[in-house]
């Protein structure tokens, strides 16, 4: 499928022949934070998964099962916990939930009813649900106790997926890259917490959009050289 898409593009581009490349996402995810080799990412979209680039460009992974499976940590899992959070207290007090994360997810929904809130989920699935996210991260910032549990419970999910591949490939600094990277420092705070004492964990400070052009940069730099 990357052969065909590189020639498609070639050909729609008018580019040289071999001038197009086609990668893995999570290849282009991990340049944008890390040399291959260097260290561990961590990636939140709707899942959550973990990579390393080996030197000789291996990619390693754990987790990225989907949010089926197990996507715990990611913007699916995020934004179904909040749901559920809502939900229960609202069948639990026999009313509309109240309190800095019932009143952002009602807000980012635009409904407060539970069966608008369930259908709303249902027509929009894993992408609607997903982008809950600063929803929470606005709950936790203000203090609401059950979106601060799910912010540090996405944290310590995360660093199981990092620590997973840690102890195949050995200490690394970690990164943090995606959506859900958003939810801030609490996030940050829980990954170190669970991780192995020492490891250093920084934010991916470019995107991956621009780790593509630095690769096609060096690529163009090195077949000028040659």
């Amino acid at each position: 499928a990357a052969t065909a898409a590189e020639a498609l593009l070639q050909e729609a581009l008018g580019a040289p022949a071999g001038s197009v490349r086609v990668m893995n996402d999570m290849r282009l995810a991990y340049r944008s934070a890390f040399l291959p080799g260097e260290g561990v990412l961590v990636h939140t979209g709707t899942g959550a998964i973990a990579v390393h680039l080996t030197r000789d460009l291996r990619l390693l992974r754990a987790g990225g099962h989907g949010p089926w499976i197990d996507g715990a940590g990611g913007g699916f899992w995020i934004g179904a916990r909040a749901l559920r959070t809502v939900l229960r207290e609202a069948d639990r007090s026999g009313r509309t939930a109240t309190g800095p994360l019932a009143d952002a997810i009602h807000a980012a929904v635009g409904a407060s009813d539970p069966s608008e809130v369930r259908a709303w989920a249902e027509r929009g699935g894993t992408r609607a649900v997903s982008d809950l996210v600063p929803a929470v991260r606005h709950a936790a910032f203000a203090g609401d106790p059950a979106a601060d549990a799910i912010v540090k419970r996405a944290g310590s999910e995360l660093a199981r997926l990092a620590d997973a591949l840690l102890q195949r490939v050995g200490p690394l600094p970690v990164g943090l890259a995606g959506g859900a990277s958003g939810l801030g420092p609490p996030l940050r705070r829980a990954l170190v917490a669970e991780l192995p004492p020492g490891t250093a964990v920084r934010m991916a400070e470019r995107t991956p959009v621009e780790a593509a052009a630095t690769l096609a940069e060096r690529a163009v730099a090195e077949r000028a050289a040659t």
